[in-house]
């Protein structure tokens, strides 16, 4: 998927899509700040970065719950 994330961004340096997919990835290798490069790549604006990093926070606490659950389920 990389590759393709970055192939896209290397054709559209804006394209959104491929921005969250990289944020999604990095943030997935424990890579936090590169993730938010990727989801507000400007420093100085703390609210992006603050939204940014509370969408990949909640999007990976409902993973974690999926998890949890299917888990539980299977137990």
């Amino acid at each position: 998927a990389e590759v393709q994330f970055k192939a896209v961004l290397n054709a559209d340096s804006q394209n959104a899509d491929a921005k969250a997919g990289m944020a999604r990835l990095l943030a997935g290798r424990g890579d936090l700040d590169g993730a938010l490069n990727f989801a507000a790549p400007n420093a100085g604006d703390t609210t992006a970065r603050y939204k940014a990093a509370s969408a990949l926070f909640d999007e990976f606490a409902v993973q974690v719950g999926v998890s949890l659950r299917q888990k539980r389920a299977a137990w």
